[in-house]
């Protein structure tokens, strides 16, 4: 929160107070910190990411499964969604397999340029 001072509009540091938040169960701060780092972060996909495993540590499958399609759309590397430890048990979830296949066939635009 110290670094929140500085810097009070980044969006992606209000995101990871919002999932430590939600780690210690303390849903309304959790909330209140996504809120802000989804007006702030509009379509950012580190944001989005964040929010989803804000939304699974508060137990809330469908709303994390909303911000994973949101992230994938906006560019969220699938492998890091695929492979993030917190959405483990969405594995199976036919949803969940759907996001990730329409994510394989879709990927987002490589950064890099050849």
């Amino acid at each position: 929160e110290e670094e929140l001072r500085t810097n009070p509009r980044n969006s992606v540091l209000l995101a990871r107070l919002a999932r430590y938040y939600a780690g210690l169960g303390d849903r309304a701060a959790a909330d209140a910190y996504m809120q802000r780092a989804l007006a702030l972060g509009r379509g950012d996909p580190d944001v989005l990411s964040e929010s989803a495993s804000v939304k699974m540590q508060l137990g809330d499958h469908e709303g994390a499964m909303n911000f994973i399609a949101q992230a994938l759309e906006a560019g969220a590397p699938l492998a890091e969604v695929r492979d993030a430890p917190e959405f483990d048990a969405l594995h199976g979830n036919p949803r969940y397999e759907r996001l990730l296949q329409q994510g394989a066939a879709h990927p987002a635009p490589s950064l890099c340029k050849e």
